[in-house]
């Protein structure tokens, strides 16, 4: 393990997921447990984002740079995103 993957959030890379076009939303789901998840896709983004080389700081940072417009909230987007981590740990979505 390199000093880098500390800190950087991983997958579950035991759970599947399936797109529901109908509603706008992914189902998470484990094949061995009936509990599923339903991420908006924002969330679902993050979630594939996770794959161990990438810190929270660079997770946030990654989404503020989706936007170009001045007037948007950068503290909101990083708010968001930790609120977001914390939502997909709770789910053991991620570590």
């Amino acid at each position: 393990m390199n000093d880098r993957s500390e800190g950087c959030p991983i997958a579950n890379d035991q759970l599947r997921y399936r797109y529901i076009e109908e509603w706008g939303v992914v189902v998470v789901y484990s094949p061995r447990f009936r509990d599923v998840v339903y991420l908006n896709l924002s969330c679902f983004a993050l979630w594939r984002l996770c794959d161990g080389t990438r810190t929270i700081e660079d997770l946030k940072h990654y989404f503020a740079s989706h936007f170009s417009d001045s007037n948007v909230d950068l503290q909101g987007i990083f708010g968001d995103v930790e609120a977001n981590l914390r939502k997909l740990r709770e789910c053991f979505l991620v570590n």
